[in-house]
């Protein structure tokens, strides 16, 4: 037969990690010491004398890199172009009068593409004297060079801005000409030129 204390006796569970706070707070601080003293995933190098200098006196509004410069566009409408370190200034253009928006290169890096807001796209020859100019009616946002620019004689790239279209420039025979890949969705901020694909946005 029962007794009182029979009846009144219950089993209690072991105690956990989360029955006990202190014990909870010792285990997380030491996850959280633990992952702060993890290796950083990204590694990285403050760039050189060079870029400081041009920004002690101009301010950068874009920047592009490539395997073999960097280049860096500012409100004044300048590229300059330093070796990837940013120690040594490699050339500079005065290629806008307005803020320079975009860079790109061809795949091999050897011509440089910018666009302002002054409504022109600029290209030029790193290694050569070569320059293009093409003047559009309003602010360019965005360019992209055809990656095998050098070799085509078509010369293409395409850009795009406020005017809301994407547009294809290509040279022929009687001079270069304009073709709107894509219009009437607002203004194009960004455009970017891979083998055979152009993505834009």
């Amino acid at each position: 037969m029962p007794t009182p204390s029979d009846a009144l006796s219950v089993e209690r569970p072991a105690a956990t990690a989360s029955d006990d706070p202190g014990r909870h707070e010792e285990e997380t601080t030491s996850e959280s010491e633990s992952d702060s003293d993890e290796e950083p995933l990204l590694l990285y190098q403050r760039l050189g004398s060079a870029t400081q200098n041009l920004l002690d006196t101009d301010g950068a509004s874009c920047v592009s890199v490539s395997g073999k410069v960097l280049a860096i566009g500012t409100h004044e409408g300048k590229v300059h172009v330093f070796d990837t370190l940013g120690h040594i200034e490699v050339k500079s253009y005065s290629s806008h009068s307005s803020t320079v928006n975009d860079i790109g290169f061809d795949e091999h890096c050897e011509y440089l593409a910018s666009c302002s807001d002054d409504g022109t796209v600029v290209i030029v020859g790193l290694y050569s004297e070569e320059r293009f100019k093409q003047e559009y009616r309003r602010p360019v946002k965005t360019v992209a060079l055809d990656p095998k620019f050098r070799a085509k004689k078509s010369r293409q790239f395409v850009s795009g801005g406020l005017a809301g279209q994407l547009v294809l420039n290509t040279k022929g025979w009687l001079g270069t000409k304009d073709y709107a890949l894509h219009s009437g969705e607002g203004t194009i901020h960004a455009a970017r030129w891979t083998g055979a694909l152009i993505a834009w946005a």
